[in-house]
């Protein structure tokens, strides 16, 4: 929704077509060749490649401000398409990824 990504124009995932999450339901649709972007501890933006993306659409007509609350999320396809590990300390109020790739 942020992204203003026109759902109508992506096609829904013929093996995992709905999903739950956040306890919706939602279609999935992919979104294909992807440039992501992310900053590293110092600000330099590292650019890569990925083959696709899920977008979740919801099932049912529900108003965006239902889903303000819920972050924009990147699932473990992302960290293992690049070899990212995820370190997380929930105690230090520290988290962020690593990745030897790049």
């Amino acid at each position: 929704m942020k992204l203003a990504i026109p759902t109508s124009a992506l096609k829904v995932d013929a093996k995992y077509p709905n999903i739950l999450f956040a306890g919706e339901k939602f279609r999935r649709l992919i979104l294909k060749d992807v440039d992501l972007r992310i900053r590293d501890e110092a600000g330099k933006t590292i650019a890569f490649d990925l083959p696709s993306v899920s977008i979740l659409s919801p099932t049912r007509n529900v108003p965006p401000k239902e889903f303000k609350g819920i972050p924009s999320v990147l699932g473990d396809d992302f960290l293992d398409a690049k070899g990212f590990c995820l370190h997380f300390d929930p105690s230090k109020r520290e988290a962020f990824l690593f990745s030897e790739e790049i």
